[in-house]
């Protein structure tokens, strides 16, 4: 089996290396800050200069591992929904991998090296998978900034302590970490054409992924070629599903309606735009829910 571990790098390093060590995988996905997260800590350069640091020594220590194949992607520690975007994309190339190698896999999501809301995150996304994706946590017993109550420490010996090894540090050659599996609640999978119907209405969101209103013709014809009537109320039972299960938002459009999708719908859309060959391929197909 393919083992795949995702890690947010943000400004911890000992906490990495600990959990490759605690959760050996074959891949080792590593996600960078992008652009935009760059552009809003622009005023605290040094911080990400201290986060690509640990990459590039990450990348260092591994480039000689042959056991391991090291990727770094892009990801967004600051917008929630670019951030799922961008998990969903690393857990697509995961899956992707796997099936090129025509193997099972499984994927280790380190929450403990970014921040609180990529945990959220990283939840979302493996909902739809909880037999195949692993959340853990990296607990740690030394954190950086208990120094500052330690009078026989400067503040550049502090400063130095972070800049080598984030927000915790390990006395012990990384065995005062220890690794704790958090619980993936499953969520129910859509079926077929309601994933069908969701990925459509996120493709017509914008490029920072808010909704726009979708006419009931208009989406019909991004749906199927055939708009008889039985193929009318087909999609029209799964839509009345979707808005009560709170994914979308309903209003009279002239003769028809017209649909939007909730903050969680757009989430939901993410979800099934990116992964959803792999949800089809496990989806009861007959399904009318």
């Amino acid at each position: 089996m393919l083992q795949v571990q995702i890690i947010p790098v943000g400004f911890e390093f000992n906490r990495i290396l600990a959990g490759i060590l605690q959760q050996p995988s074959n891949i080792i996905i590593l996600l960078s800050s992008d652009v935009e997260t760059i552009k809003d800590y622009d005023e605290r350069g040094k911080l990400l200069t201290i986060a690509s640091s640990f990459i590039k020594k990450i990348q260092s220590q591994y480039s000689m591992d042959l056991t391991r194949e090291l990727y770094v992607k892009p990801c967004s520690f600051i917008n929630f929904k670019t951030m799922i975007k961008n998990i969903c994309d690393a857990i697509n190339f995961a899956f992707s991998e796997a099936r090129k190698r025509e193997d099972a896999c499984e994927i280790w999501i380190n929450v403990s090296t970014g921040n609180k809301i990529f945990a959220n995150a990283a939840m979302y996304a493996a909902c739809f998978f909880s037999d195949k994706i692993k959340l853990f946590y990296t607990s740690a017993k030394n954190y950086t900034v208990d120094l500052l109550f330690d009078k026989s420490k400067s503040i550049q010996d502090i400063r130095d302590c972070f800049e080598a090894n984030g927000l915790t540090y390990s006395l012990n050659a990384l065995e005062d970490y220890s690794k704790i599996i958090l619980p993936v609640i499953p969520s129910e999978r859509y079926s077929t054409i309601a994933n069908d119907i969701l990925a459509k209405l996120y493709a017509s969101c914008d490029e920072k992924v808010n909704p726009n209103w979708v006419t009931f013709k208009n989406l019909l014809k991004s749906l199927s070629e055939n708009l008889d009537k039985t193929t009318r109320m087909r999609y029209h039972h799964h839509m009345l599903r979707l808005e009560k299960r709170g994914l979308i938002l309903v209003k009279p459009f002239g003769s028809e309606k017209k649909f939007i999708l909730t903050d969680y719908g757009v989430i939901m859309s993410i979800i099934c735009a990116i992964l959803k060959e792999y949800l089809v391929e496990e989806s009861d197909i007959n399904s009318h829910d």
